[in-house]
């Protein structure tokens, strides 16, 4: 599933493992970090981590298990960089593709109040 909201391309994807030694299925979240963001977010998804104050990681607390993924999606046509979740954490509840677009769409909302400070 994909989404443009607030001019941010969003990405949803359900990973399905099954192979002899996993049976595996969840989603993922994406969302795009644009260039007009501020530095500290353009730092934390091109991983440079040292440069990023606490602040900037609370705008994705609603991501499940934390931010799991930083820089540019493999195989998208879209070449900035991105900042993501996945919902394959242990005791983690089922998650659908709803829910995952919806907290997409909750931290594009603090990013957007974030840039205008």
């Amino acid at each position: 599933m994909e989404a443009i909201y607030k001019k941010r391309h969003l990405v949803v994807k359900y990973i399905d493992v099954r192979n002899n030694l996993m049976n595996v299925h969840y989603y993922t979240g994406y969302l795009e970090i644009l260039p007009t963001d501020k530095q500290e977010l353009i730092d934390l998804a091109k991983n440079k981590i040292n440069s990023v104050d606490f602040e900037t990681y609370e705008l994705f607390d609603d991501f499940p298990g934390g931010i799991t993924w930083t820089g540019k999606l493999p195989g998208s046509t879209i070449n900035n960089l991105y900042i993501g979740f996945d919902t394959n954490h242990w005791a983690m509840p089922e998650y659908s593709d709803r829910d995952c677009l919806a907290f997409l769409k909750r931290t594009v909302d603090k990013i957007e109040k974030y840039n205008e400070k």
